[in-house]
């Protein structure tokens, strides 16, 4: 053996700026990119092929044919676990195509790092990586990170492979620091193929959540002894699956009637008795509002506390920067992570004697709908209710029908409800590949209607599921039109006559069950109270069996008029 080969065998080699990336990634505990390739990932798809050839650890690549599916799957792949995910997209043009994607995953606080390519900067061949394509000029822009910055909590682009892997490493702690949310890095073409020396081991310890205060501590158990009548009211709380029992906890000390304005999380079991049935009722008697991981407690000028009810108000962000004109009052306001500050107050009054209030109310049991000539929403959740179990986990995008589904399926086992967090709809059947990818064990299904299920890239989506090989049921409430657009029409207007409100109702049935056959899935379609009940007895039976099923349940709606298409 020659000298030359020796020192080849025990001397690291450079490691390309796409192994770099890959390395940040694993250090860190990152093992999944969501992925929609393009010119620029040629770098990073050859250092996926030479860690493989080298037995190195390396993430797993999950291919999804549209962006907005990769976004909703790596913020639901966070919600699942609470660990930083990742997608990578193409130049400025797939930076684009994440749309309102972006917008959920900043207002939920989904702690991605979202990654792109940059457009090469060398025009005459140069460089290896360079212009190659006229492509690279069309896509050339001057501030690329700029569609997403006001979204996102930090945007990277290291301009040398050296940098890459401690950036990315730096991305992924901002991205899962609390507030948690979305990081944007770019990465140009040239630099993912130059090389740099192997990075020394990080020395990057555990980032631990903050507690409340001694004076917080004091003046939050202040507000809590002096009231008689208080309120709970989160939105997430249960994003932390351990912060429920704590919050449950707190409610039956206190005997506070909690209320759950999103219900964005199995945040509180929804059978409890001390879970508001009559919000208007709750406000109208509390002296305290204790507002925990709740961004909109309450509609202001609408509903809410009286004006002499005392506010306690703990969060990790309880300014709310990221939203300029929020301006919640508080009288108390404690930057804490919830499920601490959660579990100190609970430790105290249990030190002190504390008891959990005696509760009356029975669990509500809703009344069975009487079938109609036609089907409903509820009569659709009704009959789905009696295949679905506790540990079932639940996305819900469902809009105008949500409140039947908090009624007919009501989640009671932390981590078995998500939603998107945001406004921004279409984020369903990316959110199941996430979670399934995320945790394949615990049985998936999804609730969406049919303009939610539309915005989703359905085509794009089931692709995904379908490569991924995902089993989950996906049930599409489909009364034909955008009940949520058609709805305030008649809300805000209700003295004009009108026939169904302009571009509100699609022109034709969409063929849902149709869609997901082509796609490979299994489609069912219900459309009568005659045969709901056999239609998700087969639907549940083939996806409890191991399959992708799409159950297209056509329903009606008071805001949707087919005969006013």
């Amino acid at each position: 053996m020659t000298t030359e080969q020796a020192l080849s065998r025990t001397t690291p080699r450079p490691l390309s700026g796409a192994e770099l990336l890959l390395r940040g990634l694993i250090d860190r505990g990152v093992d999944t990119i969501y992925i929609n390739p393009g010119t620029d990932t040629a770098p990073l798809a050859r250092a996926i092929e030479i860690a493989l050839s080298e037995a190195r650890p390396a993430p797993r690549l999950v291919l999804c044919p549209h962006e907005t599916v990769a976004l909703a799957a790596a913020h639901a792949h966070f919600a699942v676990t609470g660990q930083v995910s990742a997608v990578f997209v193409h130049v400025d043009v797939g930076t684009q195509n994440l749309g309102a994607m972006v917008h959920n995953a900043a207002r939920a606080g989904a702690g991605v790092i979202i990654m792109a390519g940059l457009t090469p900067y060398d025009e005459y061949g140069t460089v290896h990586g360079g212009r190659d394509h006229i492509v690279h000029w069309m896509q050339d822009a001057p501030d690329q990170a700029g569609i997403v910055r006001q979204y996102v909590k930090a945007t990277f682009n290291p301009s040398h492979a050296s940098l890459v892997h401690k950036t990315v490493q730096r991305a992924i702690d901002i991205a899962a620091a609390a507030p948690s949310g979305p990081v944007y890095l770019t990465f140009g073409r040239e630099m993912l193929i130059e090389t740099a020396p192997e990075p020394e081991a990080p020395r990057l310890g555990s980032l631990f959540s903050s507690g409340p205060s001694s004076e917080a501590t004091a003046a939050s158990l202040r507000e809590i002894r002096a009231s008689k009548h208080p309120v709970l009211v989160t939105s997430r709380v249960g994003q932390d699956p351990e912060a429920v029992a704590p919050f449950t906890r707190l409610a039956e000390l206190i005997g506070a009637t909690v209320i759950d304005p999103l219900k964005e999380r199995m945040n509180f079991p929804p059978t409890h008795p001390l879970a508001a049935t009559n919000v208007a009722a709750a406000w109208a008697e509390a002296d305290l509002a204790i507002v925990l991981d709740a961004p909109v407690p309450w509609i202001l000028g609408k509903e809410g506390p009286r004006r002499d009810c005392r506010i306690l108000l703990i969060d990790t962000d309880p300014l709310h920067v990221a939203m300029p004109n929020w301006a919640f009052p508080a009288d108390v306001r404690v930057a804490s992570s919830p499920r601490v500050w959660l579990e100190t107050i609970v430790a105290r009054l249990e030190s002190e004697g504390a008891r959990p209030v005696p509760l009356g109310r029975p669990p509500l049991v809703p009344k069975r709908p009487t079938p109609g000539a036609s089907l409903t929403a509820e009569d659709v959740l009704a009959v789905l209710a009696d295949h679905i179990t506790a540990e079932d986990r639940l996305i819900e995008e469902s809009t105008t029908s949500a409140g039947f589904v908090r009624q007919w399926l009501p989640r009671t086992v932390p981590g078995t409800l998500f939603r998107a967090g945001g406004a921004g709809l279409g984020w369903a059947l990316g959110a199941l590949l996430g979670t399934m990818a995320a945790e394949p064990e615990r049985p998936t299904f999804v609730v969406v209607g049919d303009g939610s299920f539309i915005f989703s890239a359905p085509v794009a989506a089931l692709t995904a599921l379908r490569r991924e090989r995902v089993d989950g049921l996906i049930v599409v409430l489909q009364n034909g039109g955008y009940a949520a657009s058609s709805q305030p029409v008649h809300d805000l207007f209700p003295d004009a006559e009108r026939p169904q409100p302009p571009a509100t109702a699609f022109l034709a049935e969409v063929d849902i069950a149709g869609i997901a056959a082509a796609c490979g899935a299994t489609g069912f379609t219900v459309s009568s109270p005659e045969d709901l009940a056999d239609g998700i007895k087969r639907a549940v039976a083939a996806w409890r069996q191991g399959g992708l099923v799409v159950l297209a349940a056509r329903i009606s709606s008071p805001w949707i008029k087919p005969a006013d298409y």
